[in-house]
């Protein structure tokens, strides 16, 4: 999948990039994605070599080929943090993708 094709599979399962921004290196968008537990936000964005990332908290790089990779990073994110407060429950956005994935 391009990156514009994972933006959209994100846009169909409700989560809407926050923020949108340019990235001269690369000469293409970038786009923030919010939900992640206690990393907040999360990148996605291409790299100089043309490789998918979303890039979170604490220098998480994670290559990203399907949306199932976003979900992942953001029940990960979840998983990680929810015996600490307040992140005792998932994002109300991603947890009916996590109950789709079987991972809730």
């Amino acid at each position: 999948m391009n990156l514009e094709d994972l933006v959209i599979e994100c846009i169909k399962h409700g989560i809407r990039p926050c923020c949108v921004d340019y990235d001269k290196e690369t000469n293409s968008l970038c786009y923030e994605l919010d939900g992640f537990s206690k990393s907040g936000t999360a990148m996605l964005e291409k790299t100089a070599t043309g490789e998918i990332v979303l890039k979170a908290r604490y220098n998480q790089v994670t290559p990203i080929e399907t949306f199932e990779d976003i979900a992942r990073v953001a029940y990960e994110w979840y998983d990680n943090y929810k015996d600490r407060s307040p992140f005792e429950n998932p994002d109300s956005r991603w947890k009916p993708i996590f109950e789709k994935f079987g991972w809730l």
